[in-house]
């Protein structure tokens, strides 16, 4: 059928197949946008989880690298809200073996693959404390029993293996490690050998000990409790305010100027700096001597300058110390005093 307008334009009516053609056109035109935006709509989402993963991850304190192996582990465990996996730390330890595993095939020499597997074990399990065990500062260990079951760990056999596992006890408080990782390689021969044992406490310091493999069931390892510990690579305790007197002596050169002291308050205070808050402009090329008491005890130690920061309407200065050369009783009064107040 034809339709002729008054100026002479001649227009077809369209068949019964061009309307279903147009309209399966308007379908398809109307199907692509809708699929666009959701495709739009879940990348926000998902960006939006990665955000809430990143910013609970800096704050439990989680380093860089850090945060790149726990991103890495929510992508193997697939889960809808990537965040969700810092309330269960069981989807966590799940996926420690699919994650060690996709390291071992990357192509790497086996003495950088060693030191790699390493690292990573090693930042796996402080991940895991920080996350599931976090604490601001904590006493350092006086005893093993004073370790809190169920803690991961990381161990090398003299065969220079790395595996992931948890520490527990059974019911007649054996000593046992349940292997995560790499369970094929634990064998017979693995039986009274040595094995070097790794643990990290959030808000204390690294820990580890040489013991022996007494018996082997399946993945499970039973060790004797260690006698000794080596700890080492401490946490640094964070600022806690205080209002503490104390007396800085200049240690330049013993001139009428320089050769003097000074009396300030210290206000912030952790196991190897403390700031203090003053109107005295100090040099930052030469060292001091700060004098006070904490807790009925005479602390004396050099110290140097590391940061400043001025309010000019006030004419104040803030100066952040680094204690030098200060003795082990005094940063175990200081380490004390700064727990008992966290």
């Amino acid at each position: 059928m034809e339709i002729k307008t008054v100026w002479g334009v001649i227009f077809h009516t369209p068949t019964g197949f061009q309307y279903s053609l147009i309209f399966l056109g308007i379908i398809l035109i109307l199907t692509l946008f809708i699929l666009i935006k959701y495709n739009q709509s879940l990348k926000n989402k998902k960006s939006h989880e990665a955000q809430l993963l990143l910013f609970k991850a800096k704050q439990l304190g989680l380093t860089n690298f850090q945060y790149k192996v726990l991103k890495g582990i929510t992508e193997i465990v697939n889960v809808n809200k990537p965040y969700e996996i810092i309330n269960k730390p069981e989807q966590f330890e799940k996926s420690i073996a699919s994650f060690l595993n996709f390291i071992n095939t990357t192509e790497l020499r086996d003495n950088e693959k060693h030191n790699s597997l390493l690292d990573i074990s090693r930042d796996i399990v402080i991940t895991y404390e920080k996350i599931y065990n976090h604490a601001e500062i904590r006493k350092p260990l006086i005893a093993f029993s004073d370790i809190v079951h169920d803690k991961l760990v990381y161990f090398i056999t003299q065969q220079k293996d790395i595996f992931i596992g948890k520490l527990t006890h059974d019911s007649d408080s054996n000593l046992i490690i349940n292997v995560i990782n790499g369970k094929q390689k634990i064998t017979a021969e693995t039986l009274q050998s040595e094995i070097e044992v790794h643990l990290w406490r959030s808000g204390d310091a690294e820990y580890s000990f040489n013991t022996v493999i007494q018996k082997i069931e399946e993945n499970f390892l039973y060790i004797p409790e260690p006698q000794d510990l080596i700890r080492k690579n401490a946490v640094r305790t964070p600022f806690v305010d205080v209002i503490i007197p104390c007396d800085i002596f200049f240690k330049a050169e013993k001139t009428d100027e320089n050769n003097r002291k000074f009396q300030t308050t210290i206000f912030k205070l952790n196991e190897n700096e403390f700031v203090i808050r003053t109107k005295n402009k100090l040099n930052f090329n030469i060292s001091y001597e700060i004098e006070f008491l904490l807790n009925d005890f005479k602390i004396i130690s050099n110290a140097i300058i590391i940061a400043d920061r001025t309010i000019s309407q006030e004419n104040i200065f803030y100066y952040t110390f680094k204690f030098q050369n200060i003795s082990e009783a005094a940063k175990a009064i200081i380490l004390k005093y700064i727990t008992d107040r966290l």
